[in-house]
């Protein structure tokens, strides 16, 4: 879509659609019991203000999780059952909590989670022009009747 101003206090709104998930059989993935799915996880530790990164790995066969410290390379997580995480919640750029720690899943681990988990997602950038803003709710409604998830959101005025 095009910018558009109105003079010099045009508005510029932006939605970054989130990942679409395509439906496919859980079975699909679960070809073998030693299946895993791996991703890189970051954690903001406030008492250190610093962010560690884990391998965190995810056993769709009976739903059990284990995590890697990545910086020590030793295990942080034994492989355990967690019933609070789901397939569908595992894709990059989505936050989970495993054990009241909220993770921000930041990469693939992988070449096999990558090739497998990659295409289940398209990131779509919306540009509405300034005259747009009246109707922007009717907008916002027809884009989750369709099925896409809004992640950000931001309204801006742009400068020449």
């Amino acid at each position: 879509m095009e910018n558009s101003t109105d003079g010099d206090k045009g508005v510029q709104i932006n939605l970054c659609l989130g990942e679409v998930h395509q439906q496919k059989p859980l079975w699909y993935y679960w070809e073998s019991q030693d299946e895993r799915f791996v991703f890189i996880a970051e954690w903001y530790d406030p008492n250190a203000s610093l962010f560690r990164r884990y391998e965190l790995l995810y056993y769709p066969k009976d739903g059990s999780v284990e995590m890697y410290d990545m910086k020590n390379r030793c295990r942080f997580l034994n492989r355990i059952k967690y019933e609070d995480l789901h397939f569908k919640d595992l894709f990059v750029g989505n936050k989970i909590t495993i054990f009241s720690r909220h993770l921000n899943l930041v990469d693939y681990g992988d070449q096999y989670t990558s090739r497998m988990l990659g295409s289940r997602k398209e990131r779509t950038l919306a540009l509405l022009k300034p005259d747009a803003a009246l109707k922007l709710g009717e907008i916002i409604d027809m884009i989750l009747n369709a099925g896409f998830t809004i992640t950000k959101a931001k309204m801006m005025i742009l400068s020449r």
